[in-house]
């Protein structure tokens, strides 16, 4: 099995709810959640982008919303691709902190554990109620290295 990869490998989410990406996820690009342990974010404080380690307060896994597709390269070669639901963070107390100043910034989607199993039957019309920002206070910066 070949995964494709890019450099940047979430999509927006208002961009999801486009036409072209309703068709894309009918029948060849699916939900899926990602559970990870942390993701890292660039902190520009400093003036400099340092990766900056994103946990749950609670040390949980966090499940990220995402698509995935299957689908062929010209010479016959299956590819899987997968990209992480962002939503705007521009407001939100804690994601706000981090890309360049001037930037917009951005969040992965989190989705409630108890919410996995509706997340990956909904349809692309009921995909919205899912995009929302997550507590600030239910999320931590990890400085262990």
């Amino acid at each position: 099995m070949k995964i494709q990869s890019t450099q940047d490998c979430s999509k927006r989410a208002f961009v999801s709810s486009t036409r072209t990406a309703i068709r894309a996820r009918s029948p060849r690009s699916r939900t899926i959640f990602a559970s990870i342990e942390t993701c890292f974010e660039p902190d520009w404080c400093s003036g400099k982008a340092m990766p900056t380690r994103i946990t749950l307060a609670s040390g949980e896994p966090m499940g990220l919303a995402g698509l995935w597709a299957q689908w062929r390269l010209p010479e016959g070669e299956t590819v899987h691709s997968f990209t992480m639901l962002t939503i705007n963070a521009d407001e939100h107390p804690f994601m706000r902190n981090f890309h360049k100043p001037q930037d917009e910034k951005r969040s992965v989607v989190i989705l409630p554990p108890d919410r996995y199993d509706d997340w990956l039957q909904a349809r692309a019309s009921e995909s919205g109620e899912f995009l929302r920002a997550w507590p600030a206070e239910l999320m931590a910066i990890d400085k262990s290295p």
